[in-house]
């Protein structure tokens, strides 16, 4: 199983940025065999990372989901998600991110893009 680090720098005002190797500028990553996808939040001491929304967009909502897992270590701060890779699928996945005092802020939808192997 291959690990995908992604950095996620969340500013106040909503804006998410992302960083890795692979890693689109809007947090998009393709996928090629099962996979731990390890995403980490940066400069964020007041913020912790809450369960991700996650849905398939293609090729149909009733294509399963990849993603078997989701684990919050280091405070909340680290979420690693298990991608298994079983299909050929894109996967729609919008971070949400708990500030201190209780408010939510919601990514935009960076993409999952699993290629199963062949």
């Amino acid at each position: 199983m291959s690990t995908i680090n992604v950095s996620v720098t969340v500013s106040l005002s909503g804006g998410f940025t992302y960083a890795g190797p692979g890693v689109g500028v809007d947090g998009s990553i393709d996928v090629t065999e099962a996979s731990s996808l390890v995403y980490t939040l940066q400069n964020a001491e007041q913020m912790v990372f809450m369960h991700p929304l996650l849905s398939v967009t293609s090729p149909s909502s009733s294509t399963p989901l990849d993603i078997t897992n989701v684990v919050f270590t280091n405070g909340g701060k680290t979420m690693t998600l298990t991608d298994v890779d079983s299909h050929t699928e894109t996967i729609c996945m919008q971070l949400q991110v708990q500030l201190s005092d209780g408010s939510v802020i919601t990514s935009p939808d960076p993409k999952i893009r699993d290629t199963k192997p062949q």
